[in-house]
């Protein structure tokens, strides 16, 4: 389980940059992904993606080659699944590298990538859960006081009960789990994937 803020990404060899706001929370399978544009105004959404993770482990020590399956994709109505090579920054033990191929929208062409992540684990106790819109066009992620929902064309984010951003519906934002969730129960039109606490 983790929470991930991207610090830049560096596109088949250029110079890394950062010009999204860009949070992950991740559980045992699933994960919510929104990256918005950093200073817009109003918010402009950059991409919102949701979906299951896997990874098994790489070559190298602390190495894990992961995928991620998009069903969920504020970009496309195929989803897809991403490929790519997570390991310890050998520079920062506080950050994440992460490298491979992925679409780039500003040349409209799956490109080589490299991206610099830093990955703080919530404390003991903090309750983690991943729903999904019985219809599938939904994901909402909670982390403690944390919360992320996406959709095809709408992405949100809360903070201790106070919105960061919002961008088209705001569908779940207000959502109550209440102690008798499990996983697999429907809480409205939402279904529980995940939950469990650290």
């Amino acid at each position: 389980m983790s929470i991930s803020k991207r610090v830049s990404i560096a596109w088949d060899g250029f110079t890394p940059y950062e010009d999204t706001d860009t949070l992950v929370l991740t559980g045992r399978t699933y994960f919510v992904d929104v990256r918005v544009k950093k200073g817009s105004n109003p918010t402009a959404l950059d991409w919102a993606i949701a979906g299951t993770r896997s990874s098994t482990p790489g070559a190298r020590p602390g190495e894990s080659l992961c995928k991620w399956r998009r069903l969920i994709d504020s970009r496309t109505s195929d989803g897809g699944v991403d490929e790519g090579v997570v390991f310890p920054d050998p520079s920062d033990p506080t950050k994440t590298m992460e490298t491979g191929s992925m679409y780039n929208p500003i040349t409209d062409r799956v490109e080589p990538y490299e991206e610099v992540w830093l990955d703080t684990v919530p404390s003991p106790g903090t309750q983690v859960a991943f729903l999904e819109k019985e219809d599938g066009a939904g994901f909402i992620a909670i982390v403690g006081e944390l919360r992320l929902g996406v959709g095809s064309r709408y992405a949100w984010r809360t903070e201790g009960g106070n919105v960061v951003y919002e961008v088209g519906l705001t569908e779940g934002m207000q959502i109550d789990l209440g102690e008798e969730v499990e996983e697999g129960s429907k809480v409205g039109s939402w279904i529980v994937r995940e939950f469990w606490k650290t």
